[in-house]
């Protein structure tokens, strides 16, 4: 794998689980002002109590955002220090009465990071706790509207699995994820779905099969998605052409994953 390549794929960036609001946050990344972006989310957490719940989702935007700028070790020293803080509460039977629970999100997020520098154990770990997690909460993945969290943690484990080079197991989870995020009306996530069988494809040799479901993906982006609603419709595109360019039109490369969203 190759850091950098880890840019959206697979889940998002996880602005929505906070109390706070980071709408400069979410508008920066809109318009890829990445580091204008992240260095919200890092003030806002510097202005928080160290005992405040929120400093454990802010850890994890700012690890995503990182992913999202291709610094994969950037991004697993902030989630280090995420379950380093986690971890010092947990001690405290006060302060552990008060930490938020780790989402299916917030699992999804940490398996990417852990992608991102080659941990590929670790990352089968995190999306195995995602997966169990909507295991044993059958409405989890039905909270929100266009959205499907249990499709999202499929298409996470798939991209372990294209890690892997398992990639008979990854295009049928993909192929499963897609259905449920078009059942959802998830566009991003489609586009999504089709690029990571685009590594798939690409990584078992049929570079035209490839190059179509890129295209399909761009297609979606193109004529499906509203940047003012769908926050990773540029950086998508930019994926989609750094692999059109790289990755997919002509050079075999090692096995490479991207990253997240919100």
């Amino acid at each position: 794998m190759q850091h950098g390549d880890f840019q959206l794929l697979p889940c998002r960036v996880p602005f929505g689980a906070l109390s706070r609001d980071l709408t400069p946050a979410v508008q920066g990344y809109g318009i890829q002002q990445l580091c204008d972006a992240r260095r919200y989310v890092e003030l806002t957490r510097m202005g928080c109590h160290q005992d405040d719940s929120d400093q454990w989702h802010l850890r994890l935007v700012e690890a995503a955002l990182c992913l999202e700028q291709g610094d994969g070790d950037e991004a697993w020293h902030q989630l280090q220090l995420a379950l380093k803080w986690r971890n010092s509460r947990e001690q405290e039977s006060l302060l552990k009465d008060a930490l938020p629970p780790i989402s299916i999100n917030d699992w999804l997020v940490m398996a990417t990071v852990a992608l991102s520098v080659d941990k590929v154990e670790t990352a089968e770990s995190f999306a195995s706790e995602a997966i169990a997690k909507v295991q044993n909460e059958p409405t989890a993945f039905s909270h929100d509207v266009l959205r499907d969290s249990r499709a999202d943690a499929i298409t996470t484990f798939a991209t372990v699995r294209l890690a892997q080079g398992r990639f008979g197991e990854a295009e049928m989870l993909l192929q499963l994820a897609y259905e449920a995020h078009e059942l959802a009306g998830d566009l991003e996530q489609m586009a999504v779905d089709f690029v990571l069988l685009a590594d798939v494809e690409q990584l078992s040799g049929n570079r035209t099969e490839s190059v179509y479901l890129l295209c399909e993906a761009e297609t979606i982006l193109n004529e499906k998605c509203d940047s003012t609603r769908h926050d990773r419709v540029f950086a998508l595109k930019q994926v989609i052409h750094q692999r059109l360019v790289n990755g997919h039109a002509g050079r075999r490369r090692k096995t490479s994953v991207p990253v997240s969203s919100n």
